[in-house]
């Protein structure tokens, strides 16, 4: 069959809108494989619940039990904002079983993944603006969280300050309401948490019991223990087998090389 001029010219129009078509729905389709929006990448560090005790006791001198200070306090901080989670603050005196100074910092926002080019401009042009989008909402969040972050951590330190200031002149050491206090703060039901914490029980103390009765009491929490004192003592603390460290940052090391922080 022999087509006019005329005939030939429409095919000819009809064949390029068709094949113009065909590339642009190629474009904007959506592959079932290759997505070029991709998860967000979240960071699902377990949170970390610590309850730390000072010892002010008399003993902390021939003990050679040390003092907490800003720098390694800082270290402990730094745990808990990096990994999100809960610090609790008490000390060892002949009453050792008073409120603890708590602090507690809920993960930070989680970062927007970058998309992954496909090729295909369309699609990569609505990818790349719903990714800044959410970029920008990320960094509002970041910030708010980083000043409520903040603004915590102050609070808890000033907190503090009264107690890490008081003379080391307790005449003897309760070391068993120590114990009760701080594994009742770790036994709390973890609901609050997106997933269940690990625990640790940190006694900054020879760990000699010698007010009232002596006891032997098991951590329901299941928390590790740690104890921290010059003479490598673990004193009434010894059955419950703790870890024994000689200073506080070497402790807080190992705490921040076992859960993983910064």
């Amino acid at each position: 069959m022999v087509h006019s001029k005329s005939e030939c010219l429409v095919i000819a129009v009809v064949f390029t809108i068709a094949l113009v078509l065909n590339l642009l729905l190629m474009g904007c389709a959506i592959p079932t494989e290759d997505r070029s929006v991709q998860a967000p990448i979240l960071e699902h560090s377990v949170p970390v619940k610590i309850a730390l005790f000072q010892d002010k006791s008399g003993s902390t001198g021939w003990t050679r039990t040390p003092q907490l200070t800003d720098s390694t306090l800082k270290i402990i901080l730094d745990l808990v904002k990096e990994r999100s989670g809960e610090l609790a603050f008490g000390l060892l005196r002949d009453r050792s079983n008073k409120g603890l100074v708590r602090l507690r910092i809920d993960g930070r926002p989680a970062q927007p993944a970058k998309p992954t080019k496909t090729r295909r401009v369309y699609q990569d042009a609505r990818a790349m603006g719903q990714y800044r989008k959410e970029e920008a909402e990320y960094d509002a969040a970041l910030a708010t969280w980083q000043a409520d972050t903040d603004r915590r951590v102050a609070a808890f330190t000033s907190d503090l300050r009264p107690l890490l200031d008081q003379p080391s002149d307790s005449r003897c050491t309760s070391i068993w309401e120590a114990v009760a206090r701080g594994d009742l703060y770790l036994s709390e039901d973890d609901a609050s948490w997106p997933t269940k914490p690990a625990k640790w029980a940190i006694y900054v103390t020879d760990g000699i019991h010698n007010c009232g009765p002596g006891q032997t009491a098991s951590l329901k929490s299941g928390a590790g223990l740690i104890v921290i004192n010059g003479e490598a003592q673990t004193g009434s603390l010894g059955p419950l087998q703790p870890k024994v460290f000689e200073s506080i940052e070497s402790a807080f090391r190992y705490l921040q090389a076992t859960e993983g922080g910064k």
